[in-house]
């Protein structure tokens, strides 16, 4: 006479008995006060023998002025968009306003009838000794992150805790294993119960003698229950496998919390308020979005700062790029250009790009090699380290200036004096 339900923001099902008050739909029976999505944006309650259905808890879109809220095909909750025409982007039509991410560091928005694209900015990170600049699983930026530690040819990250074995717990600390190997008490079973070690589990326990079950290739003994698939929990019955679904408590959120559906759980529950953002000395909400400047949008999201800087596209040779003060991207005026430059901007004779394929572009002329203090990096000079004098790259020197004159053979670095374990050949090279 009774059935499992989970509770509000629970992972394990509870006992409850069947009642009068309890609703019957599309054939099946929902106990008072459970709730169920017959579909993706829909949700039910049952309450007191009555079924009521609705559209799935969606937290208010903050639309500003002259936009209004819609809920783009497939999806549940609405989003801000404008009236104006919409735009058409690799098969999809967005409406005007509406934005959407194409990667993890770049957005766009719909901005009557045009796309215009951002790309999220990356700032400059100098890591200590101790650390890697590594980019992170589902973000765009490079951090600083401590060395990891190896452990049975596995990488763990500085933080990562990993259970070595059953009674062995490590967590990993700037590049050093710290383990701590957990003591077992001595353990006595009364009559009819048996010492079973269980599978994943550190110490012995005490279990029933009689009745076990072997499920998917896993003891199980009499009493236990476990989660199967989905809403399935299966419990081991005198040596038999008896599995059912598990029904959803009601949840309710309170303000600032949002109704959400992790996948591999079988209930909604309420998230937690997502942490604020600190900028510049000012303080925004998570989900918040704020304009720095005509080119710079930033967003507040899971308590970090994504700055994106607009794309703007090059003008078409035969015009000149004109920059205005109240614009992001430049005005492309058709202009007769100096005679080396294929496009230019800001003035005529300021080379963006270069007609002679072979030509190499430093401050806007156009060159057959680059200036001392530079090298070439595709068509474009690019200045070196402040330490070289000549370089081929931006981190290989080739000779140094007089402020670091020792050119290291290894690193083909400048240096002030020669590093351990080389000596000076001469009067600008390590060896």
């Amino acid at each position: 006479g009774e059935h499992l339900r989970i509770p509000a923001n629970k992972c394990c099902p509870e006992c409850v008995s069947s009642s009068q008050d309890s609703c019957q739909y599309e054939g099946l029976i929902y106990a008072h006060d459970s709730q169920w999505s017959p579909s993706p944006c829909s949700l039910c309650v049952c309450s007191r023998g009555s079924v009521s259905c609705g559209a799935r808890p969606c937290p208010p879109p903050s639309c500003s002025e002259g936009e209004s809220p819609f809920t783009p095909a497939g999806e549940c909750c609405p989003k801000c968009g404008r009236s104006g025409e919409s735009c058409s982007w690799q098969g999809l039509v967005y409406r005007d306003g509406e934005q959407w991410k194409p990667s993890l560091c770049s957005r766009c928005v719909c901005s009557s009838g045009h796309v215009q694209c951002s790309v999220a900015e990356c700032q400059q990170v100098s890591c200590k000794a101790h650390e890697n600049l590594v980019i992170q699983p589902g973000q765009c930026c490079p951090q600083c992150v401590s060395n990891p530690c190896l452990s049975a040819g596995q990488q763990h990250q500085d933080g990562e805790q990993w259970q070595k074995n059953a009674c062995t717990t490590c967590v990993c600390h700037h590049g050093q294993s710290k383990c701590h190997t957990h003591t077992c008490r001595p353990v006595k079973c009364e009559k009819g119960q048996t010492k079973v070690k269980r599978a994943g589990q550190c110490c012995d326990e005490c279990a029933a003698a009689k009745g076990s079950c072997l499920y998917e290739g896993t003891v199980r003994y009499h009493g236990d229950m476990w989660s199967g698939t989905g809403c399935e929990f299966c419990s081991c019955v005198r040596g038999q496998v008896l599995c059912q679904g598990a029904e959803c408590g009601r949840v309710e959120c309170p303000q600032g919390s949002a109704f959400v559906h992790l996948p591999g759980k079988c209930c909604p529950e309420c998230s937690s308020v997502r942490a604020a953002c600190l900028h510049q000395g000012l303080s925004f909400k998570d989900m918040d979005q704020w304009t720095d400047g005509s080119c710079r949008e930033c967003e507040c999201h899971d308590a970090q700062v994504t700055c994106y800087l607009r794309s703007c596209p090059s003008c078409p040779p035969a015009t000149l790029a004109v920059a205005r003060d109240d614009q992001c991207c430049p005005e492309c005026h058709p202009v007769q250009c100096h005679v080396d430059c294929l496009s230019c901007s800001g003035t005529a004779d300021h080379c963006e790009t270069c007609r002679d394929l072979k030509a190499v572009l430093h401050l806007g002329r156009c060159l057959s090699i680059c200036p001392p203090g530079h090298y070439a990096e595709g068509r474009v000079c690019s200045a070196c380290q402040s330490s070289c004098a000549t370089c081929s790259s931006r981190w290989d020197c080739l000779s140094c200036g007089s402020q670091r004159p020792l050119l290291s053979a290894e690193h083909d670095q400048c240096l002030t004096s020669c590093p351990r374990g080389s000596y000076q050949h001469d009067q600008t090279h390590c060896r």
